[in-house]
């Protein structure tokens, strides 16, 4: 039977070989461009593809389409390396199967996504006994399926599988695949086949003593391929399966990756990527952050901002982690930020740029339920009081004493009428610690009543104390009164009445009208904004006010007015003084409409077109509507080595002075060093400059010779005559010669007349230098 089966089969071959080629010449096929999505989720082209038809049962290698409704009659065989690509809609049913056998390959990909498109089908339904559906006939064994999209559903007939066959080679790595073996066959793969899912949506089921997935390495993963589902069904495992990587089965199991033991408790599973949900919650359940697909044994991490509770009356809540505890994900989860109450402590910056803290018992808030009620002539609590949150007061405040006033990083103080610091009274404005993500707090004044400074006196009161250290300050004085400084004097001003217009006459002001000061006005940092009103100065006196003392040593000013900076109309005096220090002359930078008082510097400084100001006294009009900024340069001083000793910014002009200890290089083996100055020698500064300590040194190895004529503690003798003229000016005592390198030999040398008694022996050239 066999040598009778065997010639048949080649007949059989021949003729349908000849079919091909008689029925279907390669003139007759009609070819498509095709657009494939590959694994990376990227579009490629193929022109020219030759569509597949149902009239032909042998297919060679090459490309081709399904763009229509196709069917093949009979069964076809797929030879050499066939990619098939399925148009969106369309359909090809291959009603007696596909042969892939040992040796050949077959891919199937899909067409680009469109929308409102179902993806491209093939269907394979009642193949012969001992075929697959699509893989392996009854002789032989299996090749190579891939299939890389596409809606797949094949049966195979009776101990034929559903894909693949014995020995069979079957990858899926996207869409939809049902497989169902016949009797005895396997849904997928075979005996001695090899089966990798790495993604799609894939049903298994074995015939009648079949499994759904069978072969002797059947691998599941969950590989990363655009537009892909994974989800894994089989009513049966047969051979050795690993998980590349960790399933769920929907039902609250999760199988971790590597190699599974007992492939009875995959069976029946759908194994879906093991996603869960995270919720992260702030304390009050409000929802911060939720994350969806977070894998399997991987820790999750919260990614938002920071959480943070709001403060209340007696604490302040830093967050301390999440409850419970943040471990790796086996489920879905909440986690729920937990804080830690600490007493309210506010740092803020000294006067000497230090961090400092205040505690609850330090100071008093200041609070918009409180202070909207607070009558004129009321205001602050003597010490410390803190703007920890926005607050709006629609009454003038006053300062009895000495108050310190710290501003609170993002919060606004809006006082539209004024703070009343008269004689005899103190207001220091502080700024908390800078964060990057909030401004500094500000304090804003813009609607004060006449005769009323934005801060300082009031009608026929001078200025107190008002140092600024920093914050945004932003102050507009009222009628006749300065923004920060003096008021102004009005006749017969009943002392104790009411603050406000149409008290008291307004003029007839020539009965000896009484100055009123501007005060000591010190701004240190932050940035100041003061416009005075009519006749006043923006810093300094109000009409019929002097200036005061005005010092300005850092922080950003901006003064506008009857003059910028000093006395209001009708009055002359007072001072100001500008200085900078190393900490301020970075940021500082002030600007005064005008100056009508004379400006002591005590630093140079210099205006926005360059022009330099020396230190010392300046005619005010000199600076008027100039925004003056330090002058200064920058002088570095480094040891030998390059190391830095210091820096210091130094006026333009003035002689440099080291301030620190006397540098020291330490002593080797052959010298000590004393410090001799400095390279270049130090001059006045006018530009950015670098110095760099000497030292003097001084032999003290083996063999110095001392006292020699350049004092340096070295004597070279280059030959028998000079160490000869040497000997007769140095007495023998002042020589301590050891291991002297004389050519021909290593000598100790410990008096005059051995050195004479190898001088005899040794006529050479020699040297005797810093080490003998």
């Amino acid at each position: 039977m066999k040598k009778i089966k065997k010639p048949i089969s080649l007949f059989l071959s021949l003729i349908l070989i000849l079919s091909v080629f008689t029925i279907i010449p390669a003139s007759a096929w009609s070819t498509v461009d095709v657009y494939y999505l590959d694994l990376e989720g990227s579009v490629q082209q193929v022109i020219r593809v030759r569509e597949l038809g149902g009239y032909t049962p042998s297919i060679a290698e090459g490309f081709y389409a399904v763009s229509t409704e196709s069917v093949f009659d009979s069964r076809v065989t797929f030879s050499g390396n066939v990619r098939i690509v399925l148009f969106n809609g369309a359909t090809l049913t291959a009603a007696k199967g596909i042969t892939v056998e040992e040796g050949s390959s077959l891919t199937i990909w899909q067409e680009k996504p469109e929308e409102g498109k179902e993806t491209g089908k093939l269907i394979v339904g009642e193949p012969d006994d001992d075929y697959a559906g699509i893989g392996s006939g009854p002789e032989g064994a299996g090749g190579t399926i891939t299939i890389n999209g596409g809606i797949i559903t094949a049966k195979g007939g009776a101990n034929g599988a559903g894909i693949g066959g014995t020995g069979s080679t079957v990858t899926i790595n996207r869409g939809t695949v049902t497989a169902k073996g016949g009797a005895n066959g396997a849904g997928i793969g075979g005996t001695g086949s090899t089966v990798t899912i790495n993604r799609g949506t894939v049903t298994a089921t074995g015939g009648s003593n079949a499994a759904g997935i069978s072969g002797s390495a059947i691998a599941l993963n969950n590989a990363e391929i655009p537009y892909s589902e994974i989800s894994i069904t089989s009513d049966r495992y047969s051979g050795a399966v690993t998980l590349g990587d960790s399933f769920a089965d929907g039902n609250g199991s999760c199988f971790p990756s590597g190699p599974v033991s007992d492939n009875s408790a995959l069976a029946g599973k759908t194994l879906v990527p093991p996603f869960f949900t995270v919720t992260w919650k702030n304390e009050n359940g409000a929802v911060l952050e939720t994350d969806e697909k977070v894998p399997y044994g991987s820790t999750p991490t919260f990614d938002s901002a920071r959480p943070t509770k709001y403060s209340d009356n007696n604490y302040s809540y830093n967050f301390a982690g999440w409850t419970p505890e943040v471990t790796s994900v086996d489920r879905d989860v909440v986690y729920t930020a937990k804080y830690t109450a600490v007493p309210w402590t506010i740092p803020y910056i000294d006067e000497n740029g230090e961090e400092q803290v205040l505690t609850p018992d330090d100071y008093t808030e200041i609070r918009s339920s409180t202070s909207s009620g607070w009558l004129a002539e009321s205001g602050f609590s003597e010490g410390w009081n803190v703007v920890r949150e926005n607050v709006t007061c629609s009454k003038r405040w006053s300062v009895s004493g000495s108050v310190d006033l710290l501003l609170c990083s993002g919060t606004t103080f809006y006082v539209p009428k004024g703070i009343n610091v008269t004689e005899g009274s103190s207001l220091t404005i502080w700024q908390q610690n800078e964060d990057g993500a909030l401004e500094p707090g500000k304090l804003i004044i813009d609607s004060v009543d006449d005769y009323l400074a934005g801060i300082g006196g009031r009608a026929n009161n001078s200025c107190g104390t008002v140092t600024i250290n920093g914050g945004i300050v932003t102050v507009k004085g009222g009628k006749y009164s300065a923004g920060i400084g003096g008021a102004t004097y009005i006749k017969n001003y009943p002392s104790g009445s009411g603050i406000g217009p149409g008290v008291g006459p307004t003029g007839d002001q020539d009965d000896d009208p009484v100055e009123t000061s501007g005060g000591n006005i010190t701004i240190n940092g932050g940035t100041v904004t003061a416009t005075g009103g009519e006749e006043a100065a923006g810093i300094g006196g109000g009409s019929w006010g002097t200036a005061g003392e005005i010092t300005i040593s850092g922080g950003t000013v901006t003064a506008n007015g009857f003059t910028g900076i000093g006395s209001g109309k009708n009055t002359s005096g007072g001072s100001a003084t500008l200085k900078w220090t190393e900490d301020s002359n970075d940021t500082m930078s002030v600007y005064a409409s005008g100056c009508n008082v004379t400006v002591t510097l005590e630093n140079t400084f210099k205006d926005s077109d360059g022009v330099l100001y020396e230190v010392g006294a300046v005619d005010g009009d000199t600076i008027a509507g100039k925004t003056l900024t330090p002058a200064f340069c920058t002088v570095t001083w480094k040891d030998h080595d390059g190391s830095v000793l210091g820096t210091d910014d130094v006026d333009v002009g003035t002689l440099p002075a080291y301030g620190g200890t006397t540098p020291v290089r330490p002593s080797d083996e052959n010298y000590t060093y004393t410090f001799g100055g400095w390279t270049p020698e130090v001059s006045e500064a006018f530009e950015d400059a670098t110095y760099i300590a000497t030292y003097t040194a001084t032999y003290t190895g083996a063999g110095s010779i001392l006292g020699d004529a350049d004092g340096n503690g070295v004597v070279n003798i280059l030959d028998a005559t000079a160490i000869q003229r040497v000997l007769a000016d140095y007495t023998v005592n002042r020589f301590n010669l050891t291991a002297a390198n004389i050519t021909g030999g290593g000598l100790n040398i410990i008096d005059a007349t051995t050195i004479q008694r190898y001088l005899a022996d040794y006529d050479v050239p020699y040297e005797i230098g810093k080490q003998m």
